[in-house]
């Protein structure tokens, strides 16, 4: 299984302007986002959750990104929100990556860190054999 790497979600304008690595979308973006799809999609399979997701997370620099691939991207983040759930306070996902702009792949990248927040919590309530505690 993949690791999850924490997800970028705080690019400005002036990351734009100033051509910071955050203002722009490279091979270690796509491989970031899609490991994180990929680690989501395991651990939420793991726990009863299922989804289709098929993420490429071999991105190299040369590689070029088609329209069909980096919308995949955002069918399957919308496949573990479906087989799951977001918080009311999720941002919309972009419904494709035309004209992508600074704060939708925030977005997109909040949408992986809520899910993954959301079941990181749920692990934690879990209750094991012998550890309930009932009673005062």
């Amino acid at each position: 299984m993949v690791a999850w790497v924490q997800p970028i979600i705080d690019r400005t304008q002036s990351d734009v302007v100033s051509k910071t690595t955050k203002g722009f979308i490279n091979n270690s973006d796509l491989n970031r986002i899609n490991e994180d799809i990929s680690y989501l999609k395991s651990v939420l399979w793991d726990q009863g959750y299922y989804s289709t997701v098929d993420a490429k997370t071999n991105w190299i620099m040369s590689d070029f990104p088609t329209k069909l691939l980096m919308d995949k991207c955002i069918q399957n983040i919308n496949n573990l929100i479906n087989c799951f759930t977001v918080i009311s306070t999720t941002p919309t996902l972009p419904l494709d990556f035309e004209n992508m702009t600074y704060d939708k792949l925030n977005a997109l990248e909040q949408n992986l860190l809520d899910i993954y927040t959301l079941q990181n919590n749920m692990q934690q309530t879990y209750n094991y054999c012998g550890d309930c505690i009932m009673g005062g």
